[in-house]
């Protein structure tokens, strides 16, 4: 009984892991986003620029600077590198 548990334990493993699967697409993957064109769409490429300087810094819960930073600390300090206001606390964001 326990070599059975153990082997249908190891089924399901290796049959939930992605490094078994196969890839069945042979088509390339649809862009989830359209190009943005709302009044503030000049200011994503600058957006997304500003938030990529933080990458490889260390999550720091209530963090908001290059020592550690936490989400909303990204999300508020990538706008306000290019001079727009958002709330800092993820809820009034």
């Amino acid at each position: 009984m326990k070599r059975l548990i153990l082997f249908l334990g190891l089924v399901l493993l290796f049959s939930s892991c992605s490094v078994f699967k196969k890839n069945t697409s042979t088509t390339r993957p649809k862009r989830l986003l359209s190009k943005p064109n709302g009044p503030y769409s000049n200011y994503v490429p600058k957006i997304i620029i500003a938030a990529r300087n933080y990458t490889g810094t260390a999550y720091k819960s209530g963090g908001n600077d290059k020592n550690g930073i936490d989400c909303s600390g990204l999300l508020s300090s990538a706008y306000a590198d290019i001079g727009l206001k958002v709330p800092r606390i993820s809820w009034q964001q």
